[in-house]
């Protein structure tokens, strides 16, 4: 019995391909053996008169099997590929060859389903431009057919032109996974970042990100500056994806002016800004101490994509323990065991030393701040705090705004904030007025007393033995307000953040 025909109506077609599918299997069972079931179909293809109506007289028919199983009663099939005298529309219809019961006492399993039917016909060309064409051939198994939108996973390198230096990019392509290429890269981009050339700082970014920049030299190995990820969410910004490539080497991106920049977080001496009563709004000062884990998290579950069989890897922190309540990481863009291992530590180490979350609403000079930077604050929710502004100076003389009190006996320290962006510690003694101290050393640079300067230098008095008044912080987080305020969030700065960073 022949199925009713179909109308085919492609003008190039050449071919037909048909997948018959026996869904239950192929077999018969006598009640003690099982035996294959061989089910023969053929597909007539029949050319159209001028009415569209089918000509049986010049059809062609062609043959194909599924083929039964004696052993197993999964689902069985094949695919016909039929190449036809005639081109273009045609009607096909099908019909089975073999009987349903083969004259078999017992059970027959034989049913068989028209499953696809396909016009091919053949390329005009097989050279696409910039397009990448892959065949793929997939087994017509149960789990494989029941997939009902088909995808397809590679592992591809980005090809992206070498930074030639002064602004310069080669014309030629190269294989590259090194963050500054896919940052530069993606910003350019007429269809990502639609940027200028002027719009980015190229031998700052280099010199953190790129080959043998300052995080490869601080890591000891280039593959800490590694991003591999394919993007393929369409409703992520150009900012987001940026900053995201920029996380996994440790480093957040910035605006300075019009360029854009990258700053690295590592252990540092030295703090970048003074915060002190005088550069804070009144009373905006918040400070939480934990005496246990941060976030009550005891550990860390870091996930990320190894690159040599392309599966999910798991790194649990501490070693050797079971956290309970871990902190959840998703390495997005890490796909090597080194840089998973540096990452991971990281946010541990944060975890663990993290005791002391502050927040303040800062001036106008907080907004030079980033996530990363390490300041100083004076802690003003602290009775007798020693800080302000520097007034004046007349060689080792200091002259501030606030009066100084120092106990004779007692060995002090002044921090002072610097032009270059650096805070300096100097020992102090008396001055000669209650609101002055002196130096026993020049600072590094001059101090910065004038009035009509963006910020005059900030200074923070504390004893040789107090580590209360004076704390160094590492900045997490900066809000700007609309009135040229801003918010800053940071925790206690501890080297042990990064006592895994150069484990390589």
């Amino acid at each position: 019995r022949w199925t009713p025909h179909v109308i085919l109506t492609a003008k190039e077609r050449t071919m037909l391909y048909v997948n018959y599918v026996a869904g239950s299997g192929a077999f018969s069972d006598d009640g003690r053996n099982q035996s294959r079931s061989d089910v023969a179909l053929v597909a007539r293809v029949m050319p159209l008169d001028a009415n569209h109506n089918p000509v049986e007289a010049e059809a062609e028919d062609f043959y194909s099997t599924v083929t039964g199983s004696s052993k197993s009663r999964d689902m069985r099939g094949t695919t016909l590929k039929a190449v036809t005298r005639l081109q273009g529309p045609c009607a096909v219809k099908f019909a089975r060859r073999t009987s349903k019961t083969n004259g078999h006492k017992g059970t027959v399993i034989s049913d068989i389903k028209l499953r696809d039917v396909y016009e091919v016909a053949p390329l005009r060309d097989d050279v696409f431009g910039d397009t990448t064409k892959v065949k793929v051939c997939i087994p017509s198994t149960s789990a494989a057919l029941a997939v009902k939108r088909r995808k397809f996973n590679t592992v591809v390198t980005r090809m992206l032109p070498r930074y030639q230096g002064n602004g310069q990019f080669s014309d030629n392509l190269y294989p590259t996974n090194n963050c500054a290429d896919i940052l530069c890269g993606a910003s350019l981009d007429p269809h990502i970042g639609r940027r200028d050339k002027d719009e980015i700082d190229y031998d700052n970014i280099y010199a953190v990100l790129g080959p043998n920049g300052e995080v490869e030299q601080y890591t000891g190995t280039p593959l800490c500056a590694e991003f591999c990820y394919t993007f393929d969410n369409a409703d992520i910004s150009d900012q987001e994806s940026l900053a995201m490539v920029a996380s996994v080497a440790g480093c957040t991106l910035y605006r300075r002016g019009a360029k854009i920049r990258a700053h690295f977080e590592k252990r540092t001496y030295y703090s970048r800004m003074l915060f002190c009563h005088r550069n804070k709004w009144p009373r905006s000062e918040k400070s939480t101490r934990t005496y246990g884990k941060i976030k009550q998290k005891d550990g860390v579950i870091y996930r990320y994509t190894s690159s040599e069989d392309y599966g999910e890897v798991t790194i649990v922190l501490p070693l050797n323990a079971n956290p309970i309540n871990p902190e959840d990481i998703d390495g997005a863009g890490v796909a090597n065991e080194v840089q998973a291992h540096f990452l991971a530590h990281r946010a541990l180490g944060k975890l663990l030393h993290g005791r002391t979350e502050v927040e303040f609403r800062g001036l106008p000079e907080a907004n030079l701040l980033l996530p990363g930077y390490r300041i100083l604050n004076a802690d003003n929710t602290r009775p007798k705090v020693q800080d302000g502004e520097v007034t004046g100076q007349e060689g080792l003389m200091v002259f501030t705004s606030q009066e100084i009190r120092l106990e004779d006996g007692k060995e002090y320290y002044a921090h002072l904030q610097l032009p270059d962006a650096t805070v300096d510690r100097v020992q102090i003694l008396p001055g000669p007025e209650a609101r002055s101290f002196q130096l026993t050393r020049p600072t590094r640079l001059s101090l910065e007393t004038r009035p009509d300067a963006y910020t005059r230098a900030m200074y923070a008095v504390v004893e040789a033995q107090d580590t209360t008044k004076a704390k160094p912080l590492l900045v997490t987080e900066i809000s700007p307000n609309d009135d040229t305020t801003a918010v800053v969030r940071g925790i206690n700065y501890d080297e042990r953040y990064y006592e895994h960073d150069e484990d390589f």
